[in-house]
């Protein structure tokens, strides 16, 4: 069984995050100046890298690595459908239960968007593919996506959040274990 590790890097602070914009799939922003800073102190290795689709996480690929970054639909965050671009701050009670019913209901699906189970699946597949070719590899994504390799797919962690430019190094040898 060959070793190899897998690198999880969530996309540098986007000027939505500064905001508090909700941002998932559709609202796709730019990182903010911070972002940009985040992204150039990367210290990543030589190896197959990959990124969702979308400016602020492809920004920071681009900042850490350069160049020969393989861009994969399926690395996008979450679909949040109609509540995407809305300022968390702007939520109402309504809001907030959509939320709830999105962590505790996997078939619920978001207005216009996707279902946790949907993500979820979608996750796990990109996932699985990239970790099939048993190569090092970096993956510039999003929180959502992150969480879900950790929590859901791999069931090795019980992360929440994931800060900006946080990078979780996995290595696999049998059992897939965080480093």
């Amino acid at each position: 069984m060959r070793k190899f590790n897998i690198y999880l890097v969530r996309h540098g602070e986007s000027r939505a995050n500064r905001t508090g914009i909700i941002q998932g799939c559709r609202f796709d922003g730019k990182l903010s100046v911070n972002g940009r800073k985040q992204a150039y102190k990367l210290r990543l290795p030589e190896v197959d890298y990959y990124s969702s689709p979308l400016k602020r996480a492809m920004e920071t690929a681009i900042i850490a690595v350069g160049v020969n970054i393989n861009i994969i639909d399926d690395l996008r965050e979450f679909d949040f459908g109609d509540i995407s671009g809305t300022k968390s701050s702007e939520l109402n009670k309504e809001d907030k239960k959509f939320f709830a019913r999105l962590k505790n209901e996997p078939n619920f699906k978001a207005p216009g968007g996707e279902s946790r189970a949907e993500f979820i699946t979608r996750v796990k597949s990109v996932f699985d593919k990239i970790a099939d070719k048993k190569r090092d590899a970096v993956l510039f994504s999003h929180a959502g996506v992150i969480i879900a390799i950790l929590n859901e797919h791999l069931v090795i962690a019980d992360r929440q959040s994931i800060d900006n430019c946080e990078v979780i190094k996995l290595e696999y040898n049998g059992t897939w274990k965080i480093l």
